[in-house]
């Protein structure tokens, strides 16, 4: 998929297909209904929520996304409500990333990832998944040796 410069910002294909934007620093008392409303003024939009803690799902987790119904209209609303005021708050707004947990670094290696896979298991030939965080950081704590 190629991307394409579009009024100063990147956008992909799938962006020209589903217009969404990713809506951060939302107050907590920010609802669906009135992110939609902000947005409605500068662009039609087709759908806009909140998301929820899934735990209390009651309480908003601060950010929210947009579809707008065109491409335009989700450039415009970047441009022009980027840093804007809703409910207290100013909201920062960009194109939503296609699935963020395959963002890539600056430098074109792999986001963060939540286990490795650079090893294969030997009897299924599958990747053997490791502790990101015990992975490359050495034996546990205890096993360091040295005084403490």
């Amino acid at each position: 998929e190629s991307d394409l410069l579009k009024d100063g910002l990147m956008v992909d294909d799938k962006f020209a297909m589903e217009p969404r934007l990713f809506v951060g620093n939302l107050s907590w008392n920010t609802t669906d209904e009135s992110l939609c409303r902000h947005f409605e003024e500068i662009a039609p939009v087709r759908k806009a929520w909140v998301v929820m803690d899934t735990e209390t799902g009651s309480k908003s987790r601060g950010f929210g996304f947009v579809e707008c119904t065109s491409q335009d209209g989700a450039v415009r609303a970047v441009q022009e409500l980027d840093g804007s005021h809703l409910d207290g708050r100013d909201i920062r707004v960009k194109i939503a990333e296609r699935n963020p947990s395959r963002a890539r670094h600056k430098d074109g290696g792999p986001g963060r990832q939540r286990g490795r896979t650079d090893d294969l298991n030997e009897e299924t030939d599958r990747p053997f998944m490791t502790n990101a965080n015990n992975g490359s950081r050495g034996p546990p704590r205890e096993d360091r040796g040295g005084d403490r």
